[in-house]
């Protein structure tokens, strides 16, 4: 739920404004989220109702839809790690289409993008510090690749990532990234 809120924030989702929505005190679903879960003061059916309503379901499986998540903020880093977690949960079961892993040439802020389709109908595309991409690249293993993308496809995937209104075009914006062979400038597997 910590990671929910944190790589939400950029849209405006706040603790107080989700314990409001669900009739939760801002207090306990703060004291909730800071401890980690060791603070048990919001009932079982509240707590899923929340993480239904940011876009997980208890197993960590996603809710369908898009999921457009900014790790930038240097509070939202601490959650890597819950990332992977997350993306491993959501792996395809079809075994292949995993996550892909993007670097942004050049970015003042050395960005990375993770993009995830785990089924035909939830899409995640998350963007994170290029140090914590590779974090999560080699924390997945299994051959996992980095591209750095060329300089007309960093565009097209940041601006896809500006896009505000109907997520279903930001989805279908993303869809060559997620499906096709993409054109790097140093494609490379790691080594793990």
């Amino acid at each position: 739920m910590a990671l929910l809120l944190a790589a939400q924030k950029h849209r405006g989702v706040t603790k107080q404004q989700v314990a409001s929505k669900h009739d939760v005190h801002g207090s306990n679903l703060s004291a909730f989220v800071t401890s980690l879960g060791a603070v048990r003061n919001v009932s079982v059916n509240a707590l899923e109702r929340i993480l239904h309503d940011l876009g997980a379901h208890p197993d960590d499986s996603l809710t369908h839809g898009l999921h457009r998540w900014d790790l930038m903020e240097p509070g939202a880093r601490r959650y890597v790690d819950t990332l992977a977690d997350v993306l491993r949960a959501n792996r395809p079961a079809s075994g292949h289409g995993g996550p892909r892993f993007l670097l942004v040439p050049g970015s003042p802020a050395e960005m990375g993008f993770i993009l995830l389709r785990p089924c035909p109908v939830t899409t995640v595309l998350a963007k994170v510090h290029a140090v914590d991409l590779l974090h999560i690249a080699a924390s997945l293993g299994e051959q996992a690749s980095v591209t750095t993308l060329e300089a007309m496809d960093a565009v097209e995937l940041q601006s896809s990532w500006h896009v505000s209104e109907h997520e279903w075009i930001v989805a279908r914006s993303i869809e060559p990234f997620l499906i096709a062979p993409i054109r790097g400038v140093n494609n490379q597997a790691e080594e793990h």
